[in-house]
């Protein structure tokens, strides 16, 4: 909760200073509307310990703008338990009401396609005929696909008219993925036992722990 409430702060600072020096930039004679930047690439610096995720935005006119997102998480797994969010790409529309885009507040709706992975732990039962060259324990992993929908607030300015920074809150819902982990599972021609009984679905609420909420932070180069 720390990361979410952080980005708050500075999601407040950044719309104050948008206001107030954005007011400024529109209206002096030497940044025209030719001069604004329409095209923008920028990373999320909040998440690279664990995941690289990366934005790219188009202006369209003075209030919309379109955009596509992607992410890896390189973090490993750590805990069987929990489905691990390898992978995902989106496509959001943002619409920019208080200055021209890219700069100011916005209202955006974003779409994301999530690559999900799970693990499952299987275990030989003793029996004096066993082959005693089979593995006791057999891990499997059951990949899904999730789909997610949010709705955001934002803000976003350009430092220096170059460099975007970029905060926004909003609500997501998402579809929960199905794994498919029965309680008996066969290897080897010899049956195995599913150690966590059937997992069926995956846990934790979509692996973060202020679901249904969102927050990001982003800074890149813009053209």
């Amino acid at each position: 909760m720390k990361k979410i409430f952080s980005i708050l702060i500075i999601f407040l600072s950044v719309c104050k200073v948008t206001n107030a020096q954005t007011h400024s930039h529109y209206n002096s004679q030497i940044h025209k509307d030719t001069t604004r930047r329409t095209r923008l690439f920028s990373i999320a610096p909040l998440s690279l310990g664990t995941k690289l995720k990366v934005q790219y935005e188009k202006v369209i006119n003075k209030n919309l703008s379109l955009g596509v997102t992607g992410y890896y998480d390189f973090q490993p797994v750590v805990d069987l338990h929990y489905a691990k969010k390898q992978m995902g790409f989106g496509a959001f529309a943002r619409w920019y009401f208080t200055y021209p885009a890219p700069n100011g507040v916005y209202i955006q709706i974003k779409s994301t396609a999530h690559y999900l992975t799970q693990s499952g732990e299987y275990y030989l039962p003793y029996d004096a005929n066993n082959n005693p060259s089979l593995p006791e324990f057999v891990t499997v992993t059951d990949s899904q696909f999730s789909y997610a929908l949010e709705g955001d607030l934002g803000s976003q300015y350009l430092i220096a008219n170059r460099v975007p920074l970029d905060i926004s809150f909003g609500l997501k819902t998402a579809t929960v993925p199905s794994f498919n982990f029965p309680s008996e599972k066969y290897f080897y021609g010899e049956k195995y036992i599913n150690s966590y009984g059937n997992w069926p679905v995956m846990r934790n609420g979509f692996d973060t722990p202020w679901f249904p909420f969102s927050a990001s932070l982003n800074i890149g180069i813009a053209f």
